[in-house]
């Protein structure tokens, strides 16, 4: 904002300074009339009207390739072509380059260049005064410009919300005490109901039709008659709905490039997709197919692929792969992320009805096409794209937070105005020293366990690393069928394996765990099977080797909590709790490991996942209480509520009413703080809310 201010203030003062030499220079030569006659006067309209009539014949000729080029969902029809050849030559180029010329003596008279100076000058100046109020009275005749009727209708039913909230705020500040000497009649003819409702009408064209045909309307009665007077097709609601969430989308978009979670070519490249969009809204939604116009280079990945195996190339091909492959995930996933958000939103917003059920179905549509794109041109080909990407965009967020806690600190005046500068510029050139890698490799197995088991020493690792194989599955491969004897899991390294059961179905792919659930001692044999989507290159982890470290198993639990939770939904009384509505609770939720005769409280309440008790067994769930337990088995593995979640726990009296109860106020907190604070969270781009992706 700061840089668009200064090249704003840079712009509008040089065009001033360019105004007024040249508008000097023609004062002169107006007044030194050899020069210039009241007869150029005729020569600059006749120029005038020219150049329009050029740039209406010029844009008549290249109608064809607008109205049936590329994009024929967005050709241009005879009105847009008409508004189009009103605008000219403007601006202070024009004045520069007439100056220049002005200023060239060498073979050209005198007379001449003041005449182009006038010219360009004067030319300028008409399309200033003239076309500025020629363009809105041609866009408004048009329809170009305005509310269309749907929109109108829509802004005054938001009036009719916007009155009964200001009628009862007026009552609340009447009965207060706040204002006790206010004349209340006096204050509800100056901002009351009934002038909101009259300058609302007045704006509006069917609103200035209801004053005309109703004059004294009541506030109480004008949505009725708007409703008998005007009503609209399906399809002119479709249409609004979906022009409504291609702008909703845009600002999602930006929300998401200013949180760092997508590159700025990315950003550019969305919002220009989301315009063209907006200019079709009466066609179905297309922009994922617009989007893949631009990502898809296959062609060209193949050629690079080809050249890769020829080591003098190798280098440079294999970063060109990277480079476009880093985009293609990038503005694919955040083209699915958006979308999801966006449907979010307009869901809060605007509740439900049958034009927005079909408009969502559209985007929903879309995200299906795009994620199968991720998974298969990226995901499956590609894994160190996606760590490379994640990677990025999560230190982005770190920065995001440390940024926002900086300033609530600020705000609250625990530090003072040269300290919050310190460590703001610290943050921000941080932000701007990360950068996305040209290249990225495979990461070892070293590393990926070290990523995974965070609180394991090198000598757990390195014990892991040398009881590890490898081994290869082929698309379609079963990994395990329920029910059989098993005692180990499988880390994904590439590809995509298909998990299910009759009581969950999951895709996992680089980084997951598939069948973690079996490297736990509580389960024997599987209780889920597992088939290769795609060609798969795993690690084979088993259980005796998980189970030598409690560091190593407790993060086996954290992995498998959403699992343990699920299996045993009937055992813990969860009744009917959504899937998406356990996943929340598991990643707000702290998981706890204590040994055996450790004694701890669970203030908050928690399931206990394994071990035993003195007053049960596993699983187990804890009321929230004061009441401290002692671990009676060797260990025991406790997933605590956060304190919000048990404090619904104790108002319901129930454990899965409560978690209901949490899931839906924090849905609505956080559609509250992104609209205040612009913050968005990154959505699961799965479209069944039964699948967990994990990455």
């Amino acid at each position: 904002e700061k840089l668009e201010l200064f090249w704003g203030i840079l712009q509008k003062n040089t065009e001033n300074v360019v105004f007024l030499i040249t508008g000097m220079l023609i004062g002169m030569e107006i007044q030194d009339s050899s020069h210039i006659s009241w007869g150029d006067f005729g020569k600059l309209f006749g120029l005038f009207f020219f150049i329009h009539l050029a740039r209406a014949l010029t844009m008549l000729l290249h109608f064809p390739l607008l109205k049936w080029g590329a994009k024929k969902a967005f050709k241009v029809n005879f009105k847009q072509l008409f508004a189009m050849s009103i605008t000219v030559l403007k601006g202070p180029i024009t004045v520069v380059l007439s100056l220049i010329v002005y200023h060239n003596d060498q073979g050209t008279s005198g007379q001449f260049r003041a005449l182009v100076l006038f010219l360009a000058f004067g030319v300028t100046a008409l399309t200033i005064c003239l076309d500025t109020h020629l363009i809105k009275f041609v866009f408004r005749k048009l329809g170009f410009e305005g509310l269309s009727g749907i929109q109108e209708k829509i802004m005054l039913e938001v009036t009719d919300s916007l009155m009964d909230h200001t009628e009862t705020q007026i009552a609340t500040l009447r009965a207060s005490k706040q204002f006790p000497s206010a004349d209340w009649n006096y204050v509800t003819s100056l901002v009351g109901s009934s002038r909101l409702l009259e300058e609302t009408l007045k704006k509006a064209r069917f609103g200035k039709t209801i004053l005309r045909v109703h004059p004294n309307v009541s506030p109480e009665n004008y949505l009725q008659v708007l409703d008998s007077q005007f009503r609209f097709s399906a399809s002119e609601v479709v249409v609004e709905k979906r022009r409504r969430f291609f702008v909703t989308l845009k600002a999602v978009y930006w929300e998401t490039f200013s949180k760092g979670q997508c590159s700025g070519s990315t950003y550019v490249m969305l919002r220009k997709i989301a315009n063209l969009c907006l200019d079709s809204t009466h066609k179905e939604m297309q922009d994922w197919k617009l989007l893949e116009h631009e990502l898809n280079n296959s062609l060209l990945i193949r050629v690079f692929e080809t050249f890769s195996n020829l080591s003098v190339f190798k280098a440079l091909c294999k970063r060109i792969i990277f480079y476009y492959m880093r985009r293609a995930y990038d503005a694919a996933g955040t083209f699915c992320k958006c979308h999801v958000e966006t449907i979010r939103i307009l869901e809060e917003l605007e509740g439900t009805g049958e034009a927005l059920e079909l408009v969502i179905a559209e985007a929903r549509l879309q995200v299906t096409s795009g994620t199968k794109f991720i998974k298969e041109f990226v995901v499956d080909a590609y894994p160190e794209v996606v760590s490379e990407t994640q990677c990025y965009q999560a230190s982005k967020a770190v920065l995001v937070f440390q940024r926002e806690l900086i300033q609530e600190i600020f705000e609250q005046g625990v530090i003072e105005g040269l300290e919050y500068e310190n460590l703001m510029n610290f943050v921000d050139q941080t932000w701007k020293s990360i950068k996305p890698r040209r290249s990225s490799k495979d990461p070892s197995l070293q590393e990926v366990l070290k990523s995974r088991f965070k609180d394991s020493p090198d000598t757990e690792i390195k014990f892991l690393c040398e009881n590890i194989k490898f081994v290869s599955f082929e698309q379609n491969q079963v990994l395990f069928g329920e029910g059989q004897e098993t005692n180990c899991a499988y880390l994904i390294f590439r590809g995509r394996v298909q998990e299910e059961s009759n009581w969950m179905f999951q895709e996992l792919e680089v980084g997951s765990i598939v069948g973690v659930l079996h490297l736990l001692p509580e389960f024997s044999c599987t209780v889920t099977s597992a088939k290769a989507v795609t060609s798969v290159s795993a690690a084979v982890l088993t259980k005796s080797v998980v189970l030598e470290y409690l560091n190593i198993l407790k993060c086996i639990y954290l992995e498998a909590s959403e699992e343990v939770l699920m299996y045993n939904q009937e055992a813990l009384n969860l009744g009917n709790l959504r899937k998406e509505c356990i996943c929340k609770v598991v990643v707000e939720s702290t998981l706890k490991l204590f040994k055996k005769q450790d004694k701890f409280s669970l203030n908050s309440g928690g399931f206990i996942l394994s071990g035993e008790l003195l007053v049960g067994v596993a699983p187990l769930f804890l009321y929230p209480s004061d009441e401290t337990f002692t671990v009676s088995s060797e260990y025991c593995i406790v997933l605590e509520f956060p304190f919000q979640l048990g404090a619904e726990i104790v108002s319901t009296c129930n454990c899965s009413e409560g978690i209901s109860s949490y899931c839906k106020k924090q849905l609505t907190t956080n559609f509250k703080w992104q609209k205040t604070k612009t913050q968005s969270k990154s959505p699961n781009l799965t479209e069944d809310p039964n699948v967990t992706q994990r990455s």
